[in-house]
């Protein structure tokens, strides 16, 4: 059965439950702007990422065309020829019977 004083703190119960609600709408709109924050957050790191990229990019490609060169040169065959001959050598005088 319903008593009177229970009656009688029933709006005090519900002013209670309103300002729960409140706070919790409060929190709910701080943790929103906080979501949009890391959003932008993000963005900003994607669109860093991208420019990373492409200088990545261009940066290899300008070593590739420095590292490789064009034609292979007779130079480049007797360097080769030298260190086949040096590595050769050396180990020829080091071994042993």
């Amino acid at each position: 059965m319903v008593s009177k004083k229970s009656v009688e703190e029933t709006p005090e119960n519900f002013g209670g439950i309103i300002e729960d609600i409140q706070e919790t709408s409060k929190d709910i709109d701080e943790i929103q702007e906080d979501v949009d924050e890391i959003q932008e957050d993000v963005e900003e790191i994607q669109s860093d990422v991208e420019e990373i990229k492409k200088s990545q990019k261009s940066l290899f490609n300008r070593m590739s065309s420095r590292l490789v060169p064009d034609k292979f040169a007779w130079d480049d065959l007797a360097q080769q020829i030298v260190g086949a001959i040096i590595l050769f050598f050396h180990n020829s005088l080091t071994l042993q019977d």
